[in-house]
């Protein structure tokens, strides 16, 4: 594909277990990546996203690596133990409710944080931990994001 500014890029499709997506790379970096663009290459990529109104989210590929090992202690490094950091706590009907999947989708957009996630369903009375991995950044947006989709009363961050 040919960009605005005339040079060529490469939309390069990722997945992981819960998604797909479609990456920007210039064609340097497509040269520099090429040894990680492999099909079934695990890789981990620093990426940057821009959000437009009425427009999907667009992510541009800054970094691409294979070792998984810094991928691995980066992630640990960033997830903080349960007693000294603060909770997001959300409240959903059950767990086989319609929100609980605007949730999901999220708290996958804003992974990789240090906030853990709690979720309460009313239903059974349960209140669950999500996975390490889904542990959120902590961002004005994501709050005001879920209030507008599950209501205000039923997301709170509490230490």
């Amino acid at each position: 594909k040919v960009s605005r500014n005339n040079t060529l890029i490469a939309l390069v499709s990722v997945e992981d277990l819960r998604s797909s997506a479609e990456i920007i790379l210039s064609n340097n970096q497509m040269i520099r990546f090429a040894e990680h663009l492999k099909e079934r290459n695990v890789v981990r990529m620093r990426l940057k996203v821009s959000l437009q109104e009425n427009q999907l989210p667009r992510f541009f590929c800054e970094d691409i690596s294979n070792d998984l090992n810094i991928a691995k202690k980066e992630a640990k490094a960033n997830h903080c133990s349960v007693e000294k950091c603060k909770k997001l706590y959300i409240r959903l009907p059950g767990e086989d409710s319609a929100e609980k999947e605007k949730v999901i989708r999220l708290i996958d957009i804003y992974s990789g944080g240090d906030l853990p996630v709690y979720i309460y369903y009313e239903d059974s009375k349960k209140t669950i931990k999500t996975s390490n991995n889904m542990c959120v950044f902590k961002r004005e947006s994501l709050i005001e994001e879920l209030s507008r989709q599950i209501g205000k009363n039923n997301v709170k961050i509490v230490k």
